[in-house]
């Protein structure tokens, strides 16, 4: 029996903003993976300004920080996608002294995770 996938956006919303003020510090993407999921990342976009930082944690470890920008429509591509199983949060980091509107885009698919019998 195969293992049945589904498009990420059918699990989670993939495409996320909000403004964040000059000189702070915000979630500007979250998405926790329901049960029994697990999702596998192919792609990710991101907005970037000068003086800012966007920082990337998959399950809580930081996976990566963006210094420029990814459009969405250039995705940075992951390949092999990464494994995610609990949640994925992406942190603004504005150290301009101007508010700037971060927008986060993930894509990818999610598949049930099938339960072992030993």
């Amino acid at each position: 029996m195969g293992i049945k996938t589904y498009p990420l956006s059918q699990l989670i919303d993939t495409h996320q903003h909000k403004k964040v003020s000059a000189g702070s510090r915000e979630t500007v993407f979250y998405a926790k993976i329901p049960k029994p999921y697990v999702a596998f990342i192919s792609a990710v976009a991101s907005s970037w300004y000068p003086n800012t930082e966007v920082i990337i944690y998959i399950d809580g470890e930081e996976f990566d920080r963006l210094e420029r920008a990814i459009p969405i429509t250039q995705p940075y591509r992951l390949d092999p996608p990464v494994v995610c199983k609990h949640e994925i949060r992406v942190v603004a980091v504005n150290g301009d002294s101007e508010e700037h509107y971060f927008e986060f885009w993930v894509d990818g698919v999610g598949a049930e995770e099938e339960a072992r019998v030993l």
